[in-house]
């Protein structure tokens, strides 16, 4: 018998008939939403794989439900990485991505720092912001400004202390940037906002 493959199925109540799922764009979900989700959570067949699924697919929306659903569960490993793969996409919901990543993995520091020496910060009406120093033989990593900058506000915010941190992102060089995503998108602001009212609402 062929290994059954993960499936968003479980998860299309938040869906349809309704939309529910935006109500997790700033993770301010009703109580009906909640439980909804909850119930999902509970019916899916095997959730890591159904995460993953999701976390692969080409719809934002299942990126955004997949965060939410990993609020209510215990993450696995194959889920992290999912996660981070998702990230790397640069898919429209980056900063909840994330803010979950944040929650879930445990070198959540260190993987998100590798990925900041890596990445450039790509729009399309703007010059590309390259780092300064890059790491020799690292594949490059464009990102949008909103992406980038959540996982800097997620960084800071963990890590609030941490002036070597502060002072390799002004090396960067993307004040410039910063400034011009506060404005449009606020990738900062969005990540660390659905962090805390994630951790807040966790269902498990």
């Amino acid at each position: 018998m062929t290994p059954r493959r993960g499936s968003p199925q479980s998860f299309l109540p938040l869906m349809y008939p309704k939309p529910l799922y935006l109500e997790l764009l700033h993770f301010q979900p009703s109580v009906t939403t909640l439980r909804a989700l909850q119930r999902c959570v509970v019916r899916t067949r095997n959730y890591s794989e159904d995460i993953a699924a999701m976390l692969a697919h080409d719809n934002w929306r299942y990126h955004l439900i997949a965060c939410a659903a990993l609020s209510a569960v215990q993450p696995s490993p194959t889920a992290t990485r999912s996660l981070w793969s998702a990230f790397e996409r640069d898919s429209w919901v980056t900063p909840q991505i994330a803010a979950t990543v944040c929650a879930c993995d445990p070198d959540f520091v260190a993987n998100a720092t590798r990925r900041l020496a890596r990445a450039s910060i790509v729009h399309p009406s703007q010059p590309v912001v390259r780092p300064i120093d890059p790491i020799p033989g690292a594949t490059s990593l464009e990102v949008a400004p909103k992406a980038f900058f959540a996982l800097v506000g997620l960084l800071l915010h963990e890590r609030a202390h941490d002036g070597d941190l502060r002072e390799r992102i002004e090396d960067f060089g993307v004040q410039t940037a910063w400034a011009r995503d506060r404005e449009d998108e606020d990738g900062e602001q969005l990540a660390t906002s659905w962090l805390a009212l994630a951790r807040l609402a966790r269902l498990g």
